[in-house]
């Protein structure tokens, strides 16, 4: 007689990644053996397997239970599984804002500002301002990251006399 239902465990997602996710689910029984597992994502269909394949910029989430060959049904468990696809975004600018010509006659500051896609993992680093104070011909990058590991850069000419 077996009235215990199996156990499922799950390998643990990234908090966040910039690419398709396959988690593993490992069902195990102690008296009668696994019959199936089965799992949902985002309330989609039913599938039986233990790879889930996760895709698509967003929070997903991924529920999960096992049967042994019983018939004893495991609670439903849950993961969230988040993942970024999408490059932040970076513009640069120079204060004070240069001459028709392009140039500047006093000390110029490059700045960036940097953003995420709704959704998205956010920024966890966007290149600090830089000041020039001397005569000065040339270009900044500024570089954006996500927490999820995607960069994007943007050039900004500065010239100052």
């Amino acid at each position: 007689m077996d009235l215990t239902p199996p156990s499922t465990g799950v390998s643990s997602p990234p908090t966040w990644s910039s690419s398709d996710v396959t988690l593993t689910l490992s069902p195990t029984d102690a008296l009668s053996g696994v019959g199936s597992t089965s799992y949902r994502i985002d309330d989609g269909d039913v599938q039986e397997g233990t790879a889930p394949l996760v895709s698509g910029q967003g929070e997903h989430t991924v529920e999960f239970w096992s049967t042994d060959v019983a018939g004893n049904i495991e609670e439903t468990q849950s993961v969230v599984v988040r993942i970024d696809v999408a490059a932040p975004s970076s513009t640069g600018s120079v204060s004070p804002a240069p001459n028709g010509p392009g140039w500047n006659r006093e000390a110029v500051t490059v700045s960036f500002e940097c953003g995420d896609v709704d959704g998205g993992a956010g920024v966890v680093s966007c290149t600090e301002p830089q000041t020039f104070g001397d005569e000065v011909d040339t270009t900044v990058t500024g570089t954006v990251t996500d927490g999820a590991g995607n960069e994007a850069s943007v050039q900004v000419r500065c010239g100052s006399t």
